[in-house]
Parts: structure tokens; sequence; C-alpha cells
């Protein structure tokens, strides 16, 4: 995650690769099979192929990590666009951990048991 050198460098070549980052990002992101009314974005499991249908809600592929970047985005830049960004991936997640839209997930997690079981951030 190039954003985690952009607070103590600064350094031009980091911040540059970490916003393309962001921008590919979000020419990803998508709202489909996030409520219409809750706002938000999806970002596709993969670019290609069966994964870009396929949306996860945990740490490395979902909002919660690419918020993170967000979050650095916006520490380095000070540009509010990164806040609002964040917001919408916190709305995905808000919407989408509830049931009954939680099927969303693909593939389906064990009844019982939560979206993102696992013990690590990946």
């Amino acid at each position: 995650n190039l954003s985690a050198l952009l607070t103590p460098s600064r350094r031009a070549a980091f911040l540059d690769g970490a916003l393309r980052g962001g921008a590919h990002v979000m020419s990803l992101s998508t709202t489909a099979g996030v409520p219409h009314q809750a706002g938000g974005l999806l970002l596709p499991h993969e670019e290609e192929g069966p994964g870009r249908t396929q949306f996860f809600l945990g740490w490395c592929g979902g909002p919660p990590g690419w918020a993170r970047l967000f979050v650095s985005l916006h520490r380095a830049t000070h540009d509010a666009v990164w806040l609002d960004r964040l917001a919408l991936a916190a709305r995905a997640v808000a919407a989408l951990v509830q049931p009954p839209t939680l099927p969303v997930l693909y593939p389906l997690p064990p009844a019982g048991t939560p979206p993102w079981s696992n013990l690590g951030q990946c």
C-alpha cells in the first residue's frame, strides 16, 4: 500500500502512485448491489472475468481495506473528495452487513458465521 509512505516522506513519486491507485480503485467501483437509499460503493473482487461480479466486504478487497487508502490520501492531500469516498465505503458496509441483503456476498459464508470469518486482514 503506497499510501502508507505518504505521511512520513511526502515524496512526489509515492504520492503520484497512491493517487493513481486511488483513481484506479474508483474506476472499478460500482454501486450495484448496494441498496439505492443507502448510497455507497463496492469494488469487484477481480478486474475481469467471473470475479467482476463478486464483492467482498473484508479488509483485503472490501470497503474497510480501501477506506484506509482513502484516509491516507486525504491526510496527504487534504482533498475532501477522499473523505467523501470514505463515507461511501462505510455506507456500503453498513447497508450490506445486515440481513436480508447479506447474500450479496459471494461465496456465501456458512450460516451463523460473520461475512469475513478469518483472523487476518486478508
